[in-house]
């Protein structure tokens, strides 16, 4: 799972980066620099603080969607993020960082605040369930896509399936027989 994390994160990381430098390029041009609409008008989603591995990556994966998306820079992913966020999620960094001056606060960046909040919110111990959990998987009355749907939900917890070829060879073998004849044909 730490594989999977390092490698998306340098993969999101370094295409936020890009996407930064040319719209600082035409903000150059443009006289335009980064705002909070920018960031707002992708859309992003709310975090309330559920305890569920799947809906924490799921918005972890929204919210740097959005980031590239508004070209958002790195000293603001910390902002924008923590504005999504709830109640019951906002108590927790609160806490968190109760004993943090506000000049330590201020420099939280992104990176930090993703992993305080994978360790809060997808603990290793529920990563390595739903890892076991797509091992595991088998199409019983499912629907094939149902079966799909929780496929793939579960195989971001489980980077030994990356590849393509891998992922395929797997998902063909957790479905019902007369299925995968149906599709080999």
């Amino acid at each position: 799972m730490e594989f999977f994390d390092d490698c998306y994160a340098a993969i999101a990381e370094i295409a936020v980066v890009a996407a930064s430098a040319a719209v600082a390029d035409a903000s150059a041009v443009t006289g335009r620099t980064f705002q909070y609409r920018d960031f707002n008008n992708t859309k992003p989603s709310t975090y309330d603080g559920v305890q569920d591995p799947i809906i924490s990556m799921r918005w972890l994966s929204d919210i740097t969607g959005c980031f590239f998306m508004c070209s958002c820079p790195i000293d603001q992913k910390v902002r924008c993020a923590l504005n999504m966020w709830r109640p019951r999620t906002k108590n927790w960094w609160i806490l968190v960082t109760g004993s943090y001056s506000d000049e330590q606060r201020a420099v939280v960046y992104w990176d930090q605040l993703r992993y305080m909040f994978r360790t809060r919110y997808i603990p290793r111990v529920e990563r390595e369930g739903l890892d076991q959990e797509f091992l595991d998987l088998r199409q019983g009355s499912e629907m094939v896509t149902e079966i799909t749907w929780m496929f793939t939900e579960r195989a971001m917890f489980c980077p030994k399936f990356s590849s393509e070829k891998v992922h395929m060879t797997r998902y063909l073998s957790m479905l019902k027989t007369d299925i995968i004849q149906f599709v080999a044909t």
